[in-house]
């Protein structure tokens, strides 16, 4: 009994002193709770604002970063993901590029995007343009680089590519190219020209030539074809007419490679004295194909022209309708017959 009593003395009640512990323990873990509570909810933090691009030019510093940052998503938001990207470890260097911001977006998810460089892909696209300056303004739209720089790289990766200078303008296929905003001209020029080496696989380059033509011969009737209508459905029946007048050695006489030559569009009737004009590009005066492109050709339309149906027309006139149509033949007095009528309704409209 004694014995038992000992042990019963032994098992005291816990006193204040060794509650303390405990009571520190459980409040240091619901601080850590309600830290993590408030850390989740600030990283968390959602951006209600327009959907807005974010760009962080190549010479921005860290301070340059965080301006760019708050004054494109506002104070409040805008502040969060900065503290959060100085958190990661943010370089200035790696943040450089563009970045759409969506509604919804987390701080963290945009703070991390910036801090890894996780770029937002823009859009660059042009459908047709007569000059490499032309094409160069339309790529830089939306990109770092400008039209100059542009223009520089189509010029010198295409020369170190072996591109003949008058084969330029057609080396690059108009469309819709995906690529980021801090992409070196260098490397979009690349990347276009690539698209066009691709397009001119075998089985095209073979059609090409059982047209007679290369590749870049190609590209120079369409490009005439695309100035001559701009009736898609005309277009290969147009570069089949050239085809045809190349065929039996007879001059192309083209009216756009007048305009061309003498560097006037707006030339709405070419004239004796037009046709006259002595330049490489005027074949009026000289036979056979120009030295190069008079425009950028579309892969479409270089397309029509590899599989255009054979036809034996010879000459075309715009219809007298302005439609933008044309009459075909393949004798030249009834082409005659189809011009009267062209020039009759241009005197009409009294246009020269």
């Amino acid at each position: 009994m004694a014995k038992k009593a000992t042990q019963q003395r032994k098992k005291k009640k816990p006193t204040q002193r060794s509650l303390k512990p405990l009571l520190w323990g459980a409040g240091i873990a619901g601080l850590v709770i309600l830290a993590g509570i408030v850390s989740a909810a600030y990283c968390l933090s959602s951006y209600n604002g327009e959907e807005r691009w974010l760009y962080i030019p190549a010479e921005a510093t860290e301070a340059a970063v965080a301006d760019s940052i708050e004054s494109t998503l506002g104070e409040g938001f805008g502040s969060r993901v900065t503290r959060l990207w100085e958190i990661q470890g943010g370089k200035a260097s790696i943040a450089h590029g563009a970045y759409l911001i969506k509604p919804g977006s987390s701080a963290l998810t945009v703070s991390r995007d910036i801090a890894k460089g996780r770029q937002t892909p823009v859009q660059i696209t042009w459908s047709d343009a007569r000059t490499i300056g032309k094409i160069a303004s339309r790529l830089s739209r939306n990109i770092e680089a400008d039209s100059t720089a542009m223009a520089s790289a189509i010029t010198n990766v295409l020369n170190a590519r072996g591109v003949a200078a008058a084969q330029h303008i057609g080396s690059l296929l108009p469309d819709t190219y995906e690529v980021y905003w801090s992409a070196t001209p260098e490397s979009i020029v690349e990347k276009l020209h690539d698209t066009y080496l691709a397009f001119w696989n075998e089985e095209r380059t073979a059609k090409a030539k059982a047209l007679g033509l290369t590749p870049e011969g190609i590209a120079i009737v369409a490009s005439i074809a695309e100035e001559e209508t701009a009736d898609r459905a005309e277009r290969g029946i147009v570069g089949r007419l050239y085809i045809n007048r190349l065929n039996i050695g007879m001059p192309l006489q083209a009216d756009p490679t007048v305009r061309y030559a003498i560097g006037d569009y707006t030339i709405k009737r070419v004239t004796v004295a037009h046709t006259r004009y002595q330049s490489p590009y005027n074949t009026y005066v000289k036979k056979g194909l120009p030295p190069g492109p008079i425009r950028n050709p579309s892969a479409a339309t270089l397309q029509e022209i590899l599989d255009s149906k054979p036809n034996d027309y010879l000459y075309m006139c715009a219809k007298e309708d302005f439609s933008g149509r044309h009459n075909f033949s393949s004798d030249y007095a009834t082409h005659l017959k189809n011009a009267k009528r062209y020039q009759e309704e241009l005197n009409r409209r009294g246009i020269h």
